[in-house]
């Protein structure tokens, strides 16, 4: 391998390509995140046998250390087109300083994207194109940038350095969207949208598939929800068992084979997908690729700082619906996401629905939900609670999944085993229950201290009409008025709070009816799929419902 370059070199180059970018017009923010990225020891400068700087990074070489420069120009030839046309030209990836100085030397004005300000680091560095930049002939974008531009080229040709694109495949969708997505919704002959609903092969958010395609039903337009293979099912189910990233590319390769078949030859409006749907960038560009007047939503109802995958996938969709409010802003910004909105959870009022007790699920005071570390915590301190309380026993019922570990005393309070309960079941549960206790999740001992979104059960048990004591969330007095839900802010004030409702079936069922009429008139499946139409740009119609 050639020696390093110089520092003295290294380091002149980028004092004069920052200066320059200083100056030059909507530049100064790249200069400065630029200049706050630290000269990673992960990402280094060599001399190619061509005497053209070659970028290593995390130890891997990104460029041919043979006649880098001969490849670059080749590799640029070959994307523009010939002859030339009035085309704005991006370049995905900085990870190839020889590529920049071959665009360069060919007098080429073009816009450099780049997820990583510590290659973008590394690359004015190792050249000198202060120049270019004063001249305008040279621009920089990074994800933020993108995040904020609301005019995307009327007509674009891209060049991307193969390297960079294997480094960064989300980012690259996201580029891809920015150059070339459409973002203006396509309507019908009636002029209504069409929505396609995508959802996971299985899991919490599966049922909404369902639910939005009914709500699609109530607004009258053509839908179509995915129906995923038995065989991509099994292959899913077998990943569990036993986890391989080969079988997990496999699998993501095959949905996608799957989705953008159907997409084909549905030809959605929208396409709407569900969290943990199973597709990868490369999926989501295909699919794309697929139905490209095609508008994409994605709507993540989960807590991102659990399930990390969102910055994975966020850059590639059109538009980013999620539960979480101001948390998520600037993440999704940082992400390059230029169409971002709060979508909280809902109900469907058909299944989440009043109805007599099932004595199957008949319990004085219920817990649904996964077994989480605070879940368990809380609930052996109230089930430790009630057995030393004065009166009548007060008996717990914990429903769902994940409660192995809990502590001994929970364990007779598992229903059926602490076995994972239905939708329908669910349901019943809600409405059969003298007192639901709605714990969100956590990792910790106590409550979720950010406290940052509301879970689908809020919706559900209010619209099954059921009482409910909930933890206080920040998001939740936007979306419930006073006197609707009994709202505990720590856990110590659950066995209180659970031994007044008791002994107050008057305010059970003042709460609950309370809670249901919110419910129905603003926080159903149809209200939020109807907000999502409206966030993509699709014209109201007659039956179309206000936002929550």
């Amino acid at each position: 391998m050639r020696s390093p370059m110089d520092k003295k070199t290294l380091d002149e180059n980028l004092a004069a390509n920052l200066a320059a970018l200083k100056c030059a017009p909507d530049q100064q923010e790249i200069a400065e995140w630029i200049e706050a990225a630290s000269s990673s020891t992960e990402t280094s400068v060599v001399m190619a046998s061509d005497y053209n700087p070659v970028l290593t990074i995390g130890g891997s070489i990104q460029d041919s250390l043979a006649y880098p420069g001969q490849e670059a120009e080749k590799l640029m030839l070959a994307s523009l087109p010939d002859p030339p046309t009035p085309s704005e030209i991006w370049l995905f990836g900085l990870g190839g300083p020889a590529l920049v100085s071959a665009m360069l030397n060919k007098r080429k004005r073009f816009t450099a994207f780049e997820p990583d300000p510590a290659v973008a680091r590394a690359t004015l560095s190792a050249i000198d194109v202060s120049a270019a930049i004063f001249n305008h002939s040279f621009r920089l974008a990074f994800p933020q940038t993108l995040a904020k531009t609301t005019l995307k080229p009327v007509t674009a040709v891209e060049i991307v350095h193969p390297s960079s694109r294997r480094r960064a495949l989300n980012h690259y969708a996201g580029f891809k969207r920015f150059l070339f997505g459409n973002r203006t919704l396509p309507l019908e002959v009636n002029e209504k949208p069409s929505v396609m609903i995508i959802g996971p092969l299985s899991g919490g958010s599966e049922p909404m598939a369902g639910f939005l395609a009914k709500a699609a039903g109530a607004l009258s337009l053509r839908r179509f929800t995915l129906v995923w293979p038995e065989s991509l099912k099994a292959a899913a189910e077998n990943l569990r068992i036993a986890p391989s990233s080969k079988a997990a590319r496999e699998l993501m390769s095959a949905a996608a084979s799957f989705a953008a078949s159907e997409v084909q030859h549905f030809h959605p409006s929208l396409i709407l997908f569900l969290a943990q749907a199973p597709l990868d960038a490369v999926g989501l560009m295909a699919i794309r690729e697929a139905r490209p007047e095609a508008i994409s939503a994605f709507w993540f109802v989960e807590d991102y700082r659990r399930f990390g995958y969102l910055a994975d996938i966020a850059p590639a969709f059109d538009i980013v619906l999620h539960i979480q409010g101001r948390l998520l802003d600037s993440t999704l910004r940082n992400l390059g996401v230029s169409r971002a909105a709060y979508l909280p959870a809902a109900a469907d009022e058909t299944v989440f629905a009043p109805g007599p007790p099932d004595p199957h699920y008949a319990a004085q005071i219920s817990m649904m939900g996964a077994g989480y570390p605070n879940r368990r915590k809380i609930m052996a301190n109230l089930a430790k609670a009630l057995k030393s309380a004065e009166g009548p026993r007060k008996k717990l019922t914990i429903f769902g999944s994940g409660w192995d570990n809990a502590p001994s005393i929970l364990t007779p309070r598992l229903f059926e085993g602490g076995r994972r309960v239905t939708t329908k079941e669910c349901a019943a549960i809600y409405r059969s229950s003298d007192v639901n206790l709605n714990i969100h999740s956590g990792t910790g001992e106590g409550l979720d201290p950010e406290g940052a979104f509301v879970n689908p059960r809020t919706f559900e048990v209010a619209a099954a009409g059921g009482f409910q004591i909930i933890d206080s969330r920040e998001l939740l007095p936007p979306l419930f008025g006073d006197g609707e839900l009994t709202v505990i802010s720590d856990p110590e004030e659950l066995p209180d709070a659970v031994a007044n409702a008791l002994k107050n079936p008057d305010l059970r069922r003042a709460q609950a009816e309370a809670a249901r009429k919110t419910v129905l008139s603003k926080h159903l499946y149809r209200h939020r799929l109807s907000a999502v139409l409206r966030a993509v740009g699709a014209p109201a119609w007659p039956n179309d419902l206000s936002e929550p």
